[in-house]
């Protein structure tokens, strides 16, 4: 089962607020959370995450992946 990935807000340019599965995880750049995320790069309100080999970008207000 996949999980759902929220972000909640982007706090700097390197920091961002995520939810899984209603959880929430305040992470930098390059920081694992949740078991198998990890944040990848955060631009302007998006992040992008790797979750073991898949990558994936996700936006501030935008729907949960």
């Amino acid at each position: 089962g996949g999980k759902m990935v929220t972000v909640i807000d982007v706090i700097d340019a390197d920091t961002v607020q995520v939810e899984v599965d209603g959880q929430t995880f305040t992470v930098d750049e390059g920081e694992q959370f949740a078991e198998n995320f990890e944040v990848a790069s955060v631009s302007g309100s998006c992040a992008r995450f790797l979750f073991g080999d898949e990558s994936f970008t996700l936006c501030k207000g935008a729907a949960p992946k």
